[in-house]
């Protein structure tokens, strides 16, 4: 202040600042009444980038969003029949998904669990490819000339040497070596009215993996009740040309 200026009053200023804050209480005021009126959102459209967004524009948005529903992902399955590659006598089911022997995708979801356990300077990179897809072998069912035991046990009703005690996880692949329990494929298998869903894969002799990085796969049930009504005749196992001499 300049030497012999007069310094303002004390309450000199107070009308200022209450002009101000009555302002911006109008203004605040304005803003809310026309957002519950339901004004044109795209006309001085907050910003997220800039901070200025209020608060209640994005709990709006939160509770639009709360009421969308993400769409349920639904996948394709094929049944596939074919002769034991050792005893032809025998007919095996196979399974793809989506196009894919689920072998190949199994193969994929333990690649990196099985690389902690074998040394890479043991096999060629060919032979530890082939060791992942034999790791299983499509399933054998006893007694199932008409396909109603194949049915019954991909829609969940799996007979009790196919199937978890303790979880009722049930076998989608078997053993290589022609024994479905020594080295099983588990999933969880829940069948409604209007879908198939597989979920839950695990290993059982690995609990250690833990649930594979697999699934889930939900499949409508109209044509998960085709497919397994009318499952793909093959002549030969279809990995058999990635399988080598084994």
């Amino acid at each position: 202040m300049a030497p012999g200026a007069r310094r303002p009053a004390p309450g000199a200023r107070r009308p200022v600042a209450v002009a101000v804050a009555v302002a911006v209480a109008v203004a605040v005021a304005v803003a809310v009444a026309q957002d519950d009126a339901g004004s044109d959102p795209r006309s001085a459209e907050p910003s997220v980038v800039d901070g200025s967004a209020a608060p209640h524009v994005f709990g709006r948005e939160r509770r639009r969003m709360g009421r969308m529903s993400l769409p349920t992902v639904t996948h394709r399955v094929e049944f596939l029949r074919h002769p034991h590659p050792d005893r032809p006598h025998l007919t095996l089911w196979g399974i793809r998904i989506n196009g894919t022997d689920l072998r190949v995708l199994v193969a994929e979801a333990t690649r990196a669990l099985w690389s902690r356990e074998l040394d890479e300077d043991d096999d060629t990179p060919q032979e530890r490819e082939e060791f992942l897809l034999r790791q299983h072998a499509p399933l054998y069912l006893d007694d199932d000339t008409d396909g109603a035991r194949a049915r019954a046990h991909f829609l969940g009703d799996a007979s009790p040497d196919l199937r978890d005690r303790d979880t009722g996880a049930l076998c989608l692949l078997g053993c290589s070596c022609g024994i479905d329990g020594c080295w099983p494929l588990l999933a969880m298998v829940r069948a409604t009215a209007t879908e198939v869903v597989w979920s839950g894969f695990r290993q059982p002799h690995r609990p250690e993996w833990g649930e594979l990085p697999l699934g889930p796969y939900d499949f409508p049930r109209p044509a998960y009740d085709a497919a397994l009504s009318a499952p793909v005749p093959l002549a030969q196992d279809p990995l058999t040309p990635l399988l080598g001499a084994g």
